[in-house]
């Protein structure tokens, strides 16, 4: 980058000022919709829906179609470079449930589906 030794033009500026808020963008719709699977979780285990597995795997994959678009729009090292870039990334069914308070995990854990899930 650069027409002159390290110097970046007013358009490759431009071009890394863009990149940085489209990433600072996707890191906050990552921590949104992943905060928001935790609190999902917490709130239909404490209301004891039979239907709790699938209705916590449906707010998860939310966040994993966020993932997924980021992984077909950026390439890995272009990744490395934009700050804050890998926050909120490979989130998994365990990092859910270790921001459960005791009881919800204990509830978790009683539904077969959800303990095989996150292990």
């Amino acid at each position: 980058m650069g027409g002159m030794g390290n110097k970046m033009t007013k358009e490759e500026r431009k071009i890394r000022r863009l990149e940085r808020m489209e990433a600072r963008e996707i890191r906050d719709a990552k921590r949104k919709v992943f905060r928001h699977a935790v609190a999902f979780a917490g709130w239909i285990l404490d209301k004891g829906s039979t239907l709790a597995f699938e209705l916590i795997y449906l707010e998860y994959q939310k966040y994993l179609v966020i993932l997924e678009w980021e992984d077909d729009h950026y390439l890995d090292q272009e990744k490395s470079n934009l700050p804050g870039f890998s926050l909120y990334s490979n989130l998994t069914p365990q990092d859910i449930y270790n921001r459960l308070s005791s009881t919800q995990k204990q509830k978790w854990d009683n539904i077969e589906a959800l303990k095989a899930w996150r292990q």
